[in-house]
């Protein structure tokens, strides 16, 4: 497989399969992008992420004023850091 690989968020639901297999880190460029955990955008890269030993994601505009994106975000780099969906949503968004 490659050493590198860049890719458009919106191809990684046709490729996650595939590039799971060969992933060991990936970089996420415009994190933002991953703030909506229903999407199938989402989905790829966490799948993707899931397969990888080091994730990171690089943002200038991490979320648009509502703090449930930053839990999806985080759900793709470090999954279970901030407890489940719900009791983040409980704690810190209410």
């Amino acid at each position: 497989g490659p050493d590198v690989l860049i890719s458009s968020y919106h191809k990684m639901s046709g490729w996650a399969e595939t590039l799971a297999a060969y992933v060991r880190s990936v970089i996420f460029d415009e994190v933002q992008e991953l703030r909506k955990g229903d999407s199938q955008k989402y989905s790829a890269c966490k799948f993707v992420g899931s397969a990888a030993s080091h994730r990171m994601g690089l943002s200038a505009t991490p979320i648009y004023n509502y703090g449930a994106e930053i839990y999806s975000i985080l759900e793709v780099l470090k999954p279970n850091v901030l407890g489940s969906r719900d009791e983040f949503l409980r704690e810190w968004c209410h």
